[in-house]
């Protein structure tokens, strides 16, 4: 897990170098699926990024809902964002990870019991900023009146419904950062 998170990092410094943009989109699909688009970066990009099968995308408040998870449930919440088994090749920002369909079931158990409005009372631009959370500008977010904590209490309520259905559908998921 601690390699995950400093590739987190990694990743993130990387990204503000560059100017570039680091997201998340999380797929479910039946686990031979996943499995079998793992053998290539072509049938694991269109899986995951294309959005064919139940799809969300996290876009960069993936850190964000990661940082409140772990504040709210405590470190071993951070596997529901960035846990999993490695699947197929490096998609560019590294590669994709999964969950079996039984793992999806615990973490929708996991998710069902967290209520949103208390998970967004752990919001702390000041304190995102100074632990680097990506996109690293949360104060300035603030002031401009996008309502970062709302948008991440909308972004947890999609990803909890999201593993519901994959739960209920008996589905594997897999993520990747893009």
């Amino acid at each position: 897990m601690m390699r995950r998170l400093l590739t987190a990092a990694a990743l993130w410094l990387a990204c503000s170098a560059a100017q570039a943009s680091l997201a998340y989109a999380i797929t479910a699909a039946p686990e031979a699926r996943i499995k079998a688009a793992g053998a290539s970066k072509e049938k694991l990009s269109e899986l995951l990024l294309r959005g064919q099968d139940d799809h969300v995308q996290l876009d960069k408040l993936w850190h964000g809902l990661e940082w409140l998870l772990g504040r709210h449930c405590g470190a071993t919440a951070c596997q529901i964002i960035m846990g999993g088994r490695k699947v197929g090749p490096d998609l560019g920002y590294g590669p994709a990870f999964y969950y079996t369909a039984e793992e999806v079931k615990r973490i929708a158990r996991q998710l069902a019991a967290i209520d949103p409005a208390q998970l967004a009372a752990h919001f702390d631009a000041t304190a995102m900023d100074k632990a680097s959370i990506y996109p690293s500008d949360w104060v300035e977010r603030e002031r401009s009146g996008t309502a970062p904590a709302r948008l991440l209490q909308d972004a947890f309520v999609r990803l909890r419904d999201f593993f519901q259905r994959s739960a209920d559908a008996g589905h594997a998921v897999a993520y990747v950062l893009y």
